[in-house]
């Protein structure tokens, strides 16, 4: 039934469940702003853009909003301060871009789901929970920034990010999952200065991922064995340096 002689037509399942056809979203979600629903879920839209701008005046009471399942391939615009907004899916469209500063001020968002998609990059976001599975060409160095900001990745060892040539550990592939990322990033951390740290072996024991690690300090100049070297090291090159004692790595 039309509500309020809008164009919008919602019909009332039940209490605080109400279903519309959804021809345009901001219009749709406008008109079920009197019902102080806080969950919103639109399936199959037909839209290619969607611009948070428009959706701003209408979730300021919104715990989660999901856009599944369309035609959609891009989200622009930005969401403002006072969104509440904590769940946000845009789960299996045909998404290629997100503005990046479209989740900015989404201050209280705990969880975002891109899964699905065709994109490149994520937007900008911080302590956020995020699937990306089903997204094959996200940059490696996305996902790295993503990870130095807290964001958490779920299914990773499922998702897959693509690497880029600054990405020497990876020679032998074009893509590598978060977890081997993660893995990687972690080693590269903790490599001793100057030094560099490669993966020997990647293996799965018990379903977890295990990484080796071959860390290469020659012709350094060293008077000494480095004192801390990665927990996964398993071979260590010294050639070509000045190091006359063994009681550093003893």
């Amino acid at each position: 039934r039309a509500r309020n002689g809008s164009a919008c037509e919602c019909e009332e399942l039940d209490k605080g469940v109400v279903c519309c056809n959804v021809t345009d979203i901001a219009k749709s979600i406008g008109c079920l702003g009197s019902t102080n629903l806080k969950n919103i879920h639109i399936i199959n839209a037909m839209d290619n853009e969607v611009n948070l701008n428009s959706l701003n005046s209408h979730l300021k009471q919104l715990d989660s909003l999901a856009i599944t399942n369309g035609n959609i391939t891009r989200i622009t615009g930005a969401f403002s301060k006072f969104t509440s907004i904590k769940c946000l899916s845009f789960a299996s469209n045909k998404i290629v871009e997100v503005y990046d500063r479209a989740l900015l001020h989404a201050n209280q968002l705990k969880f975002l789901n891109l899964s699905e998609n065709n994109i490149t990059r994520l937007p900008s976001i911080q302590n956020v929970t995020v699937n990306v599975q089903g997204n094959s060409k996200i940059s490696c160095i996305n996902i790295s920034t993503a990870l130095d900001k807290e964001v958490k990745f779920l299914h990773k060892e499922n998702s897959y990010c693509e690497r880029e040539t600054v990405y020497w550990w990876f020679n032998d592939t074009a893509s590598v999952t978060i977890l081997a990322l993660e893995k990687m990033k972690k080693l590269n951390e903790e490599c001793p200065e100057g030094c560099k740290c490669v993966p020997s072996t990647m293996y799965y024991k018990l379903n977890t991922l295990e990484v080796t690690a071959k860390v290469d300090c020659s012709s350094l100049g060293l008077f000494k064995f480095p004192l801390k070297l990665p927990s996964e090291t398993v071979e260590l090159i010294v050639s070509n340096n000045s190091i006359s004692s063994l009681s550093t790595l003893v």
